[in-house]
């Protein structure tokens, strides 16, 4: 029986990772699939070559994110942007929606953002309790002059889906930047500690003192 239990759980550990990461995969590439459906029909892959094979949906969603970038990068393509967004502006309900999106990406995806560079170390959900959380900012505005410390902006994750969280704010002095990329942060977090990220000794140690 020990033997048993033994191969079982190696097989689980072969096993398990590559089913997820395929299923994740599958997800992936049939989502993306779905923009072959802006295609003619008779331009479709399914149909020029008989039999239907994955991918083609990434290939063209990536073509067309390669084709919106070199247009909105000239002069005439960000005029066009900027007439969509003012036109975008002033339709009700959907502005106030757009606005908060597109501020958001503009933050994540900008060159020049820093929201999600910095992992950090803050007291969460109690003090005494730590928890891994990401920087995305500093308050501003009416918020800012409520606070009477230096605060920051933190996205706290949950554990093991990231992409659902708490936005906090906390003061700067109590919350802990790390040297931890965001990539092994994210591990960390989703596999809810057993992954831990490589210490740097030395940096730990100066922490500490």
């Amino acid at each position: 029986m020990a033997a048993l239990r033994k191969w079982f759980l190696t097989g689980l550990l072969v096993i398990v990772p590559g089913a997820i990461t395929l299923a994740v995969l599958h997800w992936i590439v049939g989502t993306l699939d779905q923009t072959l459906l802006i295609l003619p029909e008779a331009w479709q892959p399914d149909r020029l070559i008989g039999l239907h094979i994955p991918g083609f949906g990434v290939l063209l969603t990536l073509l067309i994110l390669l084709i919106v970038g070199a247009a909105a990068s000239n002069f005439a393509g960000r005029k066009l942007v900027q007439w969509g967004d003012a036109i975008v502006s002033r339709i009700p309900v959907v502005r106030s929606i757009y606005s908060s999106v597109k501020q958001v990406s503009d933050t994540v995806f900008s060159e020049s953002g820093n929201a999600f560079r910095t992992a950090a170390l803050v007291q969460w959900p109690r003090e005494g309790v730590w928890t891994l959380a990401f920087i995305t900012g500093a308050p501003s505005g009416e918020v800012a002059a409520y606070l009477r410390d230096e605060y920051v902006s933190v996205y706290v994750p949950t554990t093991p889906n990231p992409t659902g969280g708490y936005f906090v704010m906390v003061r700067k002095s109590e919350c802990i930047e790390l040297d931890m990329s965001v990539d092994a942060a994210l591990k960390y977090i989703i596999s809810m500690g057993v992954v831990a990220p490589p210490a740097d000794i030395d940096t730990a140690r100066d922490a500490a003192h």
